[in-house]
């Protein structure tokens, strides 16, 4: 198992550094397709996926195992498959089970898991061949999850649990649950998650039209990181290489940057050209976010040899 599982972060390494371009995919809802952007300059470098692929994308990830991009198409209740050189649509890669997916993360045993926030729960597919495993968590506390994030502090798996306001705490190895790491202070149908550089948790709040930020290791409400006009329903979230934060705007069709110390709007990243719900962002690569899987990897390791 532990050899498995080292294999499992080289190639999460091996992909982000292949990768490392410093580029930002955004999900366009509306018009069925990922968009790539420069990271530096926020241009348009090209799409993946049109409407006979996709259906409502709102979900992306790139697999440690292929490096190809896999798609949550949510009106076909499936996970799409593309070429991440060429662009090619590869076919439907996992769907038994889902009910309008969203968000997607690779746990330490390098299998898939999938938001599925219609039947309330979370799935799990192989990673090399989106052939169901099973279902990680269901019910209970959950009630509509959609996005995850990795605690850097304990290892622990968080969901988003929109219909409750509250983000969850899940053990990986065990898929037990922990209980509530956050909620309330404004927490009002809580999309997108991410930890921060300063290892607090972000939480796009889509009715509050805010970012709120709670203490990372605590989950205690901190302060409202940013909101305004720029800011109407606010999507999903992800951190910049150099640090500043982009939030998706679904009403205003645009992404949002703010500097990660001051909460300040630095401008516009990307808007216009068709760009329509952004409804999912993934920074390439995402600061710690290969610490991050080894650090849940490693803790993953000591809990199943005690």
């Amino acid at each position: 198992m532990q050899t498995r599982i080292a294999a499992i972060l080289v190639a999460a390494l091996c992909t982000q550094v292949a990768l490392a371009g410093n580029t930002v995919l955004v999900s366009s809802h509306i018009t069925h397709e990922v968009r790539e952007y420069d990271g530096e300059t926020g241009s348009l470098l090209r799409t993946f996926g049109d409407a006979s692929s996709l259906d409502g994308p709102i979900g992306v990830i790139v697999s440690p195992h292929s490096g190809n991009l896999l798609v949550a198409s949510e009106i076909t209740h499936t996970v799409e498959e593309f070429d991440w050189v060429s662009g090619a649509w590869l076919g439907s890669f996992a769907e038994d089970g889902l009910r309008y997916p969203a968000d997607m993360i690779f746990s330490p045993n390098g299998n898939l898991l999938v938001a599925s926030p219609h039947n309330n729960g979370i799935l799990e597919y192989n990673g090399l061949t989106g052939e169901f495993v099973r279902t990680f968590t269901s019910g209970g506390s959950l009630d509509g999850p959609t996005d995850f994030a990795i605690s850097p502090h304990s290892g622990h798996l968080l969901v988003s649990s929109r219909d409750t306001n509250q983000a969850l705490e899940y053990d990986w190895g065990t898929a037990a649950y922990l209980g509530v790491f956050a909620q309330g202070s404004g927490m009002d149908y809580p999309l997108g998650m991410s930890f921060g550089p300063d290892g607090n948790l972000y939480v796009a709040n889509r009715n509050a039209d805010a970012v709120l930020r709670f203490d990372g290791a605590t989950g205690s409400f901190m302060d409202t990181f940013a909101n305004g006009p720029e800011l109407d329903e606010p999507q999903d979230l992800t951190f910049m290489p150099d640090g500043n934060l982009l939030v998706g705007s679904h009403l205003n069709k645009w992404v949002a940057e703010y500097d990660s110390t001051t909460g300040d709007l630095v401008g516009i990243f990307a808007s216009g050209d068709g760009l329509d719900y952004p409804a999912a962002l993934l920074s390439i690569p995402e600061p710690s976010a290969v610490l991050l899987l080894m650090s849940a990897a490693m803790l993953f390791v000591a809990n199943r040899q005690q």
